[in-house]
């Protein structure tokens, strides 16, 4: 969090978003109930902002669901709407809802939501 306020949300990406006005969003969605499929709960309902992600210089045409994306759009939506927790959904082919928790006292953003996996391995980091 601390890194994306430094480099000014600069990425190789492109990141397209939009807020949702406060009309079309209630916001007062039990979020358990979307997170659950609940297929009652309107598609805007209690959402703060719409994305999609791109990649080209990588090969990514378009990232499916991502959540590096949503640790710069959280903490700016949450600015925006004064809120430290904002829903966001990003729109592609695999379609995903993404809570942002934003710790600001801790410089993170705590990202939640359904996984897919995709690949497994182990990672080994040395510092």
């Amino acid at each position: 969090y601390g890194a994306l306020k430094q480099t000014k949300l600069h990425t190789r990406g492109i990141i397209i978003c939009c807020e949702i006005p406060d009309g079309e969003s209630t916001g007062k969605t039990d979020q358990r109930r979307r997170s659950e499929g609940d297929s009652s709960v309107h598609p805007l309902e209690g959402l703060d902002f719409r994305s999609r992600y791109f990649e080209p210089k990588i090969g990514v045409n378009e990232d499916p669901v991502s959540g590096w994306p949503h640790c710069a759009l959280g903490p700016y939506f949450g600015t925006r709407r004064k809120k430290d927790r904002v829903f966001g959904l990003q729109e592609s082919d695999r379609t995903g809802l993404v809570e942002c928790v934003l710790k600001e006292d801790e410089k993170r953003v705590c990202i939640i939501g359904n996984t897919v996996i995709t690949v497994k391995g182990r990672l080994q980091m040395q510092f």
